[in-house]
C-alpha cells in the first residue's frame, strides 16, 4: 500500500523529518517480520503513517490527539469496508460516500483531507483485501501510540520540540466552508468516478485492487493542471519504484540486501520529495514494494504483486483523470441551476 501524504508538521528540518518517519515506518515492518505478524501488518504500518501523517507537532497531549484521530478514521473505514465488502452495489455506494468526503476537504485544511484519504484507504483495504479481526483494534491504536512515543523522544533527543501547526476547528470548518460550487461539482464527479474504477480494477482479478483506490485519493485535486501533474508523478514514480524494488527482490532476494535497501527507501521518502514528486512516490513504492518482498519472497508472489501495482495506479489514474473531465460540464449545470432557481 502506498499511504504517505504530506506532513502536516511541516517546520519540521528535512533530515529529522526524514529519520523519524524511518523510525515511525520501519518499527510495524520488522516487528510484523520477526513476529510473524503478516496477518496485522497492513493495519499496523497504515496507523503508524496515518499517525506520522497527522501529527501537528506541539505539546504532547494535544499531539497524540490529532494523532488518535487517525486511527479514529482508520478504524471507521475499515469497519464501514467489512460491513460492505460482501456487497457489491453497497460497496460502491460506499466508495462513492468515501469520495464525496475526500472531495469535500480536498481544498480545505491538509489534516482534515489526511484524515478523509486515510478513512478511504482503511474502507478500501477492509473491503477489497483484509477485513479486520478483533485484534487489529489493538494494532492500529497501539501503532499509533507507537508513532507518538516516538515523535516525543525524537524531540526530547533534539532537544528541539517541533512547534505546533495543530489548526483550530473553526478554522478547518471555515475552511470547508470556501468555493462551495467547486466542491459540490467536484464531490459529485469524484463520487462517480471511484466505484467506477473499483469494478474496471476488480474486472481485471489481480492482487491488491485496492491499490487503485489508494492511487485515486493521492492525485485527485480540484485544480486540473495540478492532479494532470500529479497524475503523472504517481504513474511514472510507481513504474521507477516497482523497477528498482522488483530488480533487487529478483536479483538478491536476500535478508542481507533486501532489509537495508528497505532502510534506505524510507529515508529517501522525503528528500525524494522534495527533489521532485515523482521521486518521492518512487521512494515510497519502492519501501512499501520492498517490505511485501520480505514477507512473499518465498512464495512466489511477488511478480503478480509488481505487476498489479503498476496495472491498479495506471487504473487509478485514468479515472481520477475521469472525474476532472466530468467535472467541468457538471459544474456549468450547477451553476446554470442556481443562477436559473436559486439566485432568482
Amino acid at each position: 500500500m502506498q499511504t504517505a501524504p504530506d506532513a502536516v508538521a511541516a517546520e519540521e528540518p528535512l533530515w529529522s523529518r526524514s529519520v523519524r518517519f524511518a523510525l515511525t515506518v520501519l518499527a510495524p515492518i520488522l516487528l510484523a517480520f520477526f513476529y510473524e505478524g503478516r496477518e496485522w501488518a497492513p493495519y499496523a504500518l497504515i496507523s503508524a503513517i496515518a499517525a506520522f501523517s497527522t501529527d501537528t507537532g506541539g505539546a504532547p497531549l494535544p499531539r497524540l490527539m490529532w494523532m488518535a484521530s487517525s486511527s479514529l478514521a482508520l478504524i471507521a473505514g475499515a469497519l464501514i469496508g467489512a460491513a460492505v465488502g460482501g456487497a457489491p452495489l453497497l460497496l460502491c455506494l460506499a466508495f462513492a460516500v468515501a469520495g464525496v468526503v475526500y472531495a469535500l476537504t480536498e481544498s480545505g485544511h491538509q489534516i482534515a483531507l489526511t484524515l478523509a484519504r486515510f478513512f478511504h484507504i482503511a474502507l478500501a483495504l477492509s473491503a477489497l483485501y483484509m477485513p479486520p479481526v478483533a485484534f487489529d483494534a489493538v494494532v492500529v491504536p497501539g501503532f499509533m501510540l507507537l508513532a507518538w512515543g516516538i515523535a516525543i523522544a525524537w524531540d526530547a533527543a533534539r532537544r528541539t520540540p517541533l512547534p505546533s501547526t495543530a489548526p483550530q476547528w473553526r478554522e478547518v470548518a471555515a475552511m470547508l466552508k470556501q468555493r462551495e460550487l467547486e466542491r459540490i461539482s467536484f464531490a459529485i464527479a469524484v463520487a462517480i468516478a471511484v466505484p467506477s474504477a473499483y469494478l474496471a480494477s476488480a474486472a481485471t482479478h489481480l492482487d491488491q485492487p485496492y491499490w487503485t483506490m489508494l492511487a485515486m485519493v493521492f492525485v485527485l485535486r480540484v485544480d486540473f493542471l495540478e492532479s494532470r501533474r500529479l497524475m503523472a508523478d504517481r504513474f511514472l514514480g510507481t513504474v521507477l519504484g516497482v523497477v528498482i524494488a522488483g530488480g533487487l527482490g529478483y536479483f538478491f532476494p536476500y535478508l542481507s540486501v533486501l532489509v537495508p535497501a528497505l532502510v534506505v527507501a524510507a529515508l529517501l521518502r522525503w528528500p525524494a520529495q522534495q527533489r521532485h514528486g515523482l521521486l518521492g512516490v518512487a521512494a515510497l513504492t519502492a519501501f512499501v514494494m520492498l517490505a511485501l518482498e520480505l514477507a512473499l519472497v518465498s512464495t512466489g508472489r511477488v511478480l503478480p504483486l509488481l505487476e498489479a501495482r503498476i496495472v491498479d495506479t495506471a487504473i487509478g489514474c485514468s479515472f481520477a483523470f475521469l472525474a476532472l473531465v466530468i467535472e467541468r460540464p457538471i459544474r456549468r449545470g450547477l451553476a446554470g441551476f442556481q443562477e436559473k432557481f436559486i439566485d432568482r
